[in-house]
Order: structure tokens, then C-alpha cells, then sequence
């Protein structure tokens, strides 16, 4: 049987690839909303190409208002395949065009190759390959096609209050084996403002940070009253991997701190150039203040290096279950009256919300700042011995040869808040797929495997 998918898969392998390239055509990222799509032209555009494929494939398919489409095969589902067709814009650094589905070198290229839309393809194909073997399935299967996860997936409750999801779900959107635990996240703020002094030796503003997400690849600081030498020979005595660069400004020099961006989930690959300036800063013989004080503790509580929330008293891990809590400084704005900043922290499951809020609550009372939630989500968790996990890293290991041990993630998932596991698209081992970057791809390879493990999946669940 499993021979028989995989040669149907082969044979339609490149009506697969001038499948995908007619989505990879549209550039379904979010827009204005218009009547009767929420999230704009070229998504509903994306969702009615989707549906048309999977009608014309003989699925059973939905319209919810472009919010979300379904396309089912069989009566009462037990098995949900939820992939989305929006992406991000395109972004700047692109060598190939975005949106053509361009193939070079044994890969297509293309915003949406690996993040969504291929993976989404390869789950059509391989209910397809079931459907037209003619190969018996005791329970049905529907595919779910979002259309806002790059958004905040505002798309899934829409669905729910009018659908319910099937018994086992599955995302395309992560990574192999099986992702079955996902951090928590508390996103918090911290504020104060004071009088304005002035010296002939002080900080006259930092900034750091665009994206709460991320690692800081860049920050800056202006200061008054140093010269360059001072400050070069300042920065050259102090241990750190950050690179520093100093430029004339009307009102003193602006320094420059370089590092190594890096996704929030994973700050330990990164390094981060905010608190590496906040280093220099705080090591400098400048003038006391209010705002040098509170400077001072900021980087008490967020030192360089210090990714998992140590100085703050937040340390925690559960080893190989969701592994350590991680903390990212990752926006800072500081003037001589007032100072801002933001904090993204992935805790393991054996953490709260309450208690991380509880910490970070008492730390801004205690140096007097004013704090604040910005974002408050538990963590999520499949047990690694319910019947679907089971089956999802048995399916991976037959397939592919190697050990299927669960996995966690420091980022959340398509379904963070929905009862269900990631399960691929993305290789371990494999090169990085630029997945948000330019130039993303997916290997041709990596697509017809992928589309036989699913079809494996399907079969396993609901054969």
C-alpha cells in the first residue's frame, strides 16, 4: 500500500509543483480588509485557489466567510490537517523574485515555499493519493486552511464558534519529529520617569531594539563629554563579543553596538548588542543622576550574557520536557527624564504565568518603576503517550530510519491553543529554508517526502 502512495505521489510530483507555484503566485500577506475578506485581497484570493484545488480533487469543501476554508474527505473527521495560506511580505535582499515559484538547484523559491504553502500542498497531495488508490479509511479527514497565522491567527476562533476541530490535529508549521510541548510567553514592560537633570558628563539617549521577538542586533547611545580615543579605549577593555563604532554628534558621540540577532525562542544563538552597550554604559565615569541610577539597575536585573532570567530571580528548567526559561531585553528607550523597555520571556511548562508576572510585579515596585503584562500565555502541552503522538513519531521513524522522540519549542506553534502536536515540515539537519527571510525555500526532495510521511500519517490515524 505504502508503495502505492509513494509511486502515485511520484508520478503527480510535478503537478504538485505547478500546484504550489499557483499559490506561491499570489501574495496572500494581510491588507485592508474589504467586504467579505477580513484580511484583505490576495489572502481570500489564496483561500478560493486552495478550495477550487481541492474541489476539482473531489474533497468536500467549506467557505467560512475567508476567514477559514475546510476540505473534508469522509464522514465525521477524526483527523485535522491545519495549514495556513497567508505569509509575511516579502521583505528586502530577495536574488530571485518572490511570488514565481522559481526552481534553481533542486529547490523552489518563493515567499510561502516552506511557510505555509508547501507543507499545505503536500497535505492535499497526500489525501488525494489515499482518496484516488481508493484505500479504505475507517475515519474521515479534514484539512483546515487559516488565513491570519502570521497575524495572530485571529482566524481560529472565528472557525470555532461555528465548527469544531477534529479529535487529533496536527500543524505542518514547525518541525520533525513531533512537537508536542510549547513553552508559556509573559511579554512585560517596564517604565519610569524622573527630573531631568543635567551634567557635563552624561547619557543623552539610548536606543535599542525594534521587535519584542528578537535579539537586538543593533543599539546606540549618545553621550556628552568624552572623546572618541576615551571611549574606544573604554570599549576595548571591556569583555564582550559586541563590536563598537563612535561617530561625531552635534550634541557629543554617538556609539554604536553590533551583535547577532537572533529569534526570541533561541537567545543563546544570538548576542545581544543592547545589553552589550548597557555594559559600556554603566562602566562609564559619567556624572550621577536619577536616570544613571536607574540605568544601573536596569542592568542589574538584565546583565549581558544573562539569557535565562538569572539576575531577576526567574531561573528555571524542567530539562528535557520544555527545557530552561529564557529572557530577551529586547527594546529599550532611555532619555535624561524617562526610560521604557520591554522583556519576551519562554518559560517551561512547570511554570506559571502567575508566577513569572508575581516576580516581575514585585521587581518593578522594588526599583520603582511601573510594570506591566503585555502578553500573558500559558504553556501548551500534548502527552507524549496519547495515541496520536505515538503514532505521528512511529510514522516519522519508519519513514525516515531515525529515533522519533518528542520535542519542544520555545516558540508557539499554529496550535499553541488548540488540542494538537506540530509534526514537520522542517528537517532536522537540513539547511536553513530562510523561512520570513529572503530567498525562502523548499527543497523538491524535502517536498515529496514530506507528502509521503503525511499520506503515512493519514493512513496510521485513520486507516
Amino acid at each position: 500500500m505504502e508503495k502505492k502512495i509513494d509511486q502515485y505521489i511520484d508520478e503527480h510530483f510535478d503537478e504538485m509543483l505547478d500546484t504550489l507555484r499557483s499559490l506561491i503566485q499570489i501574495p496572500s500577506y494581510r491588507t485592508q480588509a474589504a467586504e467579505g475578506k477580513p484580511y484583505g485581497e490576495k489572502v481570500a484570493q489564496a483561500l478560493d485557489k486552495a478550495l477550487s484545488i481541492c474541489e476539482d480533487f473531489g474533497f468536500e469543501t467549506h467557505n467560512f466567510d475567508h476567514y477559514m476554508g475546510t476540505a473534508t474527505f469522509g464522514e465525521n473527521p477524526e483527523l485535522g490537517i491545519l495549514f495556513h495560506l497567508d505569509v509575511v511580505p516579502e521583505g528586502d535582499g530577495w536574488t530571485l523574485p518572490p511570488y514565481e515559484g522559481v526552481i534553481q538547484d533542486g529547490r523552489m523559491y518563493g515567499r510561502g515555499t516552506i511557510d505555509d504553502k508547501g507543507p499545505g500542498v503536500a497535505s492535499i497531495f497526500a489525501l488525494r493519493a489515499i482518496k484516488e488508490l481508493g484505500i479504505p479509511l475507517k475515519k474521515g479527514v479534514r484539512l483546515l486552511m487559516g488565513t491570519d497565522e502570521e497575524c495572530g491567527s485571529s482566524e481560529l476562533p472565528y472557525y470555532l464558534e461555528r465548527e469544531s476541530m477534529p479529535p487529533q490535529l496536527f500543524t505542518p508549521d514547525s518541525a520533525f519529529p513531533v512537537i508536542n510541548t510549547e513553552k508559556g510567553m509573559v511579554r512585560y514592560s517596564f517604565e519610569k520617569k524622573y527630573a531631568k537633570e543635567t551634567a557635563d558628563r552624561m547619557i543623552l539617549e539610548i536606543h535599542g531594539g525594534e521587535t519584542v521577538n528578537a535579539i537586538p542586533a543593533k543599539a546606540t547611545a549618545v553621550v556628552t563629554g568624552f572623546a572618541v580615543d576615551e571611549l574606544s579605549k573604554l570599549a576595548k577593555e571591556m569583555a564582550s563579543s559586541i563590536s563598537f563604532s563612535f561617530e561625531e554628534h552635534p550634541d557629543g558621540i554617538r556609539i554604536i553596538a553590533e551583535g547577532t540577532s537572533a529569534h526570541a525562542s533561541v537567545p543563546e544563538t544570538g548576542d545581544n548588542a543592547l545589553t552589550g552597550l548597557l555594559k559600556l554604559l554603566v562602566s562609564l565615569p559619567l556624572e550621577e543622576s536619577e536616570g544613571l541610577r536607574t540605568l544601573r539597575s536596569v542592568y542589574e536585573l538584565f546583565p549581558y550574557g544573562d539569557f535565562k532570567g538569572t539576575a531577576i530571580g526567574l531561573e528555571a528548567s524542567d530539562g528535557d520536557r520544555s527545557g530552561d526559561l529564557t529572557l530577551t531585553f529586547s527594546i529599550l528607550e532611555y532619555t535624561p527624564e524617562s526610560l521604557s523597555l520591554i522583556i519576551d520571556i519562554r518559560f517551561p511548562v512547570t511554570c506559571t504565568c502567575d508566577g513569572i508576572l508575581g516576580v516581575l510585579n514585585k521587581t518593578a515596585e522594588q526599583f520603582g518603576m511601573t510594570g506591566k503584562s503585555t502578553l500573558s500565555d500559558p504553556p501548551h502541552e500534548v502527552p507524549e503517550d496519547s495515541e496520536m503522538v505515538k503514532a505521528l513519531t512511529q510514522v516519522y521513524s519508519d519513514y525516515t530510519g531515525d529515533p522519533a522522540a518528542c520535542n519542544y519549542s520555545g516558540g508557539g506553534t499554529y496550535v499553541h491553543h488548540l488540542y494538537g502536536v506540530a509534526f514537520g515540515p522542517v528537517f532536522e539537519g537540513h539547511p536553513d529554508n530562510h523561512l520570513h527571510g529572503a530567498d525562502e525555500f523548499i527543497g523538491l526532495e524535502e517536498l515529496r517526502d514530506i507528502t509521503k510521511i503525511y499520506a503515512r500519517a493519514i493512513l496510521k490515524i485513520c486507516g
